[in-house]
């Protein structure tokens, strides 16, 4: 196990701040029922919601106990390695996260690479595509741009001769 980067650290202060303060903020019943559906005060979400002192005691006698429990353990040997004395057989299970990395890398990660091969597979063919269009309209228009020189005899020419091709064949299939 090693510390975050400093960008994590920092993210995690920022969020456990006003979640702290909001966790105080709490502590007044009075605020919170107003903002719930049926929370006026004096309702039964009101009284709910407000903490009480036997809740409050034993939540604090449980972190208390814990933080002891594990202190003196640490304490007790300070060179062992607490992961091994607590999880004992289950620790690579727990190391490994429960598998869930796994799973969410089949289920989500995997298939998100597969269709993100996949459209880049589509992209590529209409992008060449778009491509060879652009360059067959380049083609036809250098071959087009020759064509016309502002030689209004030589449209004319082209004109003429054109329409005794058309006519020729027409005569031609005619018969």
């Amino acid at each position: 196990a090693h510390d975050g980067p400093a960008a994590m650290t920092w993210t995690l202060i920022a969020l456990a701040v006003p979640t702290a303060l909001l966790g105080f903020a709490g502590l007044s019943a009075r605020w919170l029922p107003r903002w719930l559906p049926g929370g006026e005060a004096g309702s039964v979400a009101h009284t709910s919601l407000a903490p009480q002192l036997a809740t409050a005691a034993l939540s604090v006698v449980a972190i208390t106990g814990a933080f002891l429990f594990v202190y003196r353990r640490w304490h007790a040997n300070q060179g062992a390695d607490l992961a091994d004395a607590f999880l004992g057989r289950f620790r690579p299970t727990v190391e490994d996260g429960f598998g869930i990395d796994r799973l969410y890398d089949r289920l989500f990660v995997r298939p998100a690479f597969a269709l993100a091969r996949a459209v880049l597979r589509v992209d590529d063919v209409v992008d060449a595509s778009v491509r060879g269009s652009g360059d067959g309209a380049r083609a036809l228009g250098g071959v087009l741009r020759r064509l016309q020189t502002g030689n209004v005899q030589a449209y004319l020419t082209g004109m003429l001769v054109g329409s005794l091709v058309i006519g020729i064949s027409v005569a031609a299939v005619a018969r």
